[in-house]
């Protein structure tokens, strides 16, 4: 099976159709792009051996061409598909490509258009139209739905409801404590998130030379959760409040490498604490 796509919002959902024998209204065009490489940002300086040399690296924002087309029974019927697609993909109703991959999931992109999207009728006749919309995916990779989970503690069903898919993960030891040996299937690396729950600790966490502790012992209940949204890391605990200060000095928080991860975990004096980490795979390209 091929790559389906689709455009999700809060406004709503637009299934379209991009291989032969695909049903639907809705279409992603001939001359799409931007669903290839990320573009990089680098930095260099001269060399005094001459040429050049790389200072710094990082992805920039995926600019592309969503090139989406609409055919009604009547010209009626065509602007009102080409309304919903206006709905559907506003900024304040925060638009998402979606591509599900057989064998793998479903990956997002979001996305905001800067341009596009000017009526241009052509040898489609008045009942059918297409748009060219000029976006940018100002977080450039796709981020799958499933997570990459892994689990310590004596009882998987004490930390159910509070990750995704939990309960498809075993328990990984008898204590709050042990290896971690898993495998990120996506093209870069990831940042992975945590949450810790006493009664236990101190904790200390290293996974590829990078890692953090937590110098103290949780209480029965207490929580310390560890995020990133966006380009910022997150420290919360029960209570949503910010917890930054519960952790050592200097934290390095860990990123899970594409391929696979390792490292390892300690929760002393774990008495019915758990801990719980997780990753969302990213991809740099969808075709």
């Amino acid at each position: 099976m091929d790559v389906t796509f689709s455009i999700e919002s809060a406004a709503g959902i637009i299934p379209l159709r991009s291989t032969p024998g695909e049903v639907g209204p809705y279409r992603l065009g001939k001359g799409t792009t931007g669903l290839g490489l990320v573009p990089e940002v680098v930095q260099t300086a001269p060399s005094p051996g001459g040429g050049a040399v790389l200072r710094s690296r990082r992805p920039g924002v995926r600019e592309g061409t969503l090139v989406l087309g609409a055919s009604g029974a009547t010209r009626t019927a065509t602007e009102a598909l080409m309304r919903n697609i206006a709905r559907v993909i506003r900024t304040d109703a925060a638009p998402q490509l979606v591509a599900v991959i057989p064998g793998d999931g479903t990956y997002r992109l979001p996305f905001i258009r800067i341009a596009g999207g000017e009526d241009a009728y052509d040898d489609f006749g008045d009942e059918g139209i297409e748009w060219s919309l000029e976006v940018q995916a100002l977080q450039p990779y796709w981020v799958r739905d499933k997570p990459v989970s892994f689990y310590f503690g004596q009882d998987a069903s004490t930390a159910r409801g509070l990750l995704p898919d939990l309960a498809e993960l075993p328990v990984m030891a008898s204590g709050a404590l042990g290896d971690i040996t898993v495998t990120n299937p996506g093209d870069v690396a990831a940042p992975m998130s945590w949450r810790f729950t006493g009664e236990g600790g101190p904790v200390t966490v290293n996974v590829g030379g990078r890692g953090f502790t937590i110098p103290h012992m949780l209480a029965a209940g207490e929580i310390v959760q560890i995020d990133r949204a966006k380009t910022l890391w997150k420290v919360t605990d029960q209570d949503g409040a910010n917890a930054y200060s519960k952790l050592g000095p200097a934290p390095k928080f860990p990123l899970a490498t594409a391929g696979t991860v390792t490292g390892n975990v300690l929760m002393e004096s774990a008495t019915g604490g758990t801990v719980a980490g997780w990753f969302n795979p990213l991809r740099e390209l969808v075709h």
